[in-house]
């Protein structure tokens, strides 16, 4: 009797192992037969924008400004101000006050994400910098202009930057500027070794930065000596640098610290939040999350029923030990309840993560009106089979309405306070997603490169076969150099 019973439960949990892996395979269908359908929507939207345009001159017009009906972000009306559309996007200096005399107005919330005051002859009482350009302060009345080199001089005084508004940067070092603009002092040193800020990427750095130029001037990647995935890489190299350098809330960031203005950064905090239950793959995912480039990395390691000794930690800040009983989801937001980070990465243990992974998600995450940003065209490395693919090609920098892999999400903390992992063991990621997007938030996937998807055939939470991976996958190579996927920065090639 015992025995029968056992091979019963042995046959019902053989049945439902199956169907979960049934249930993979036709999730992974789903996705991809709705991407195929958005792509066809997109094609059917194109072809009749073509055939309206030969039709009716005035509809041509009127296509040249649709836009993606009930998915823009952009002010309904002229009532609603521009400067709520960039609060939803853009990280703020919010507690710092910028007194000025700028010649052109119009340029003041573009370029500096902070409260603006107007200098006046009360001077720039309660400000913590004092930026002006050449045109604005001509544009003061000789009277006014003496009553502010007198506050300007004056002990306890705030720093003093010049605005050039011919190149749209800041002369370093700034004591110069104060000097040519009021005759102060100097009044502050830059920190050794700093760049000018604003300055140009390097020049004639390599092939990659020659492909970009010609393409930026309109010429084929080949005829430019390179290929499309030159390009690609490039684009993302040129990319990441604009954003680090002369994103709004980055320049003012550089100037005050340029100036010597204490602030918070206005990057945010970032939260990595590994939960793990094989010991021999804890130290490579925390070194890699170790060697990120980006500056504020909070790493939280979640061991899933396992105990690991420290020196294999490398000093990770926080570690969690969940009981063995405790289902994946319910790990993940032990986690992420351990780190106060306002952006959360959930990274696996198996996964190659380029030095740049974080930078790069945080930037798509900062510059679009995405909730929660990830991979969909991804690298993949096959093990039984010995060599990388690349899945999803078309999905790359684009909002997608379908899965992406749970190791490469990257989400702000609204996002998980709304709607936190669900508690069960398996699809977790895919109910996240759904949830989210019930919430109003948009899924974007990034660019492809800085992530390898790792398929070894041990343990994978998600058990689908090397078929699902190979549908629609071309080869990129043969065997596993994750090295391949990651993108150098631009100052890197020079």
């Amino acid at each position: 009797m015992t025995d029968d019973i056992e091979r019963l439960l042995r046959d019902e949990r053989e049945l439902r192992a199956g169907l979960e892996r049934r249930l993979a395979a036709e999730v992974d269908k789903a996705a991809t037969w709705r991407q195929r359908a958005e792509e066809r929507a997109e094609r059917i939207e194109r072809l009749t924008a073509d055939a309206t345009r030969r039709r009716s001159p005035l509809a041509a017009l009127r296509n040249l400004v649709r836009v993606d009906r009930g998915r823009s972000s952009l002010p309904s009306s002229p009532a609603e101000p521009a400067a709520a559309y960039r609060a939803q996007r853009a990280p703020r200096l919010a507690n710092l006050t910028v007194a000025g005399a700028l010649g052109d107005p119009g340029h003041r919330p573009v370029c500096f994400d902070v409260r603006w005051k107007e200098l006046s002859a009360d001077g720039p009482e309660g400000a913590d910098l004092v930026l002006v350009d050449t045109a604005g302060w001509e544009a003061l009345t000789p009277d006014r202009r003496a009553q502010l080199e007198e506050y300007l001089s004056a002990p306890g005084a705030p720093p003093v930057a010049m605005w050039d508004e011919a190149t749209r940067r800041v002369p370093v070092p700034l004591r110069d500027a104060a000097a040519a603009i009021v005759g102060l002092p100097p009044v502050a040193e830059p920190p050794d070794g700093r760049p000018g800020l604003g300055e140009d990427p390097p020049d004639e750095a390599s092939d990659q930065i020659d492909v970009i130029r010609a393409a930026m001037r309109g010429c084929p990647p080949a005829a430019a000596g390179g290929t499309s995935g030159d390009r690609d890489r490039a684009s993302v190299a040129v990319r990441r640098w604009a954003v680090r350098t002369h994103a709004p809330w980055a320049r003012m960031s550089e100037i005050l610290v340029t100036a010597g203005v204490d602030h918070r950064s206005p990057w945010p905090s970032v939260g990595a939040v590994l939960v793990t239950n094989r010991p021999d793959r804890v130290q490579a995912a925390v070194r890699s999350i170790r060697r990120q480039s980006y500056p504020d990395v909070d790493l939280v390691v979640v061991l899933h029923g396992i105990d690991v000794p420290s020196s294999q930690l490398d000093g990770a800040p926080t570690v969690v030990h969940a009981p063995e009983s405790w289902t994946l989801g319910r790990c993940l937001n032990a986690g992420v309840e351990r780190t106060g980070a306002s952006v959360i990465a959930k990274i696996d243990d198996d996964d190659h993560y380029g030095p740049h992974y974080v930078e790069d998600s945080v930037h798509t995450l900062v510059t679009s009106d995405a909730g929660v940003v990830g991979k969909a065209a991804m690298y993949v490395y096959l093990g039984d089979e010995d060599r990388t693919v690349i899945r999803r090609a078309a999905d790359e920098e684009r909002y997608v309405s379908g899965t992406m892999p749970g190791g490469s999400l990257v989400f702000h903390r609204r996002v998980w306070d709304e709607a936190a992992f669900p508690h069960r063991p398996r699809f977790v990621d895919a109910v996240f997603l759904d949830a989210a997007r019930a919430n109003g938030e948009r899924t974007r996937a990034g660019h492809r490169f800085e992530f390898c998807l790792v398929r070894h055939g041990e343990g994978h939470t998600y058990q689908a076969s090397t078929d699902i991976f190979l549908a629609g996958a071309a080869t990129a190579w043969e065997g596993h150099h994750p090295e391949r996927v990651d993108v150098a920065d631009l100052e890197a090639t020079a």
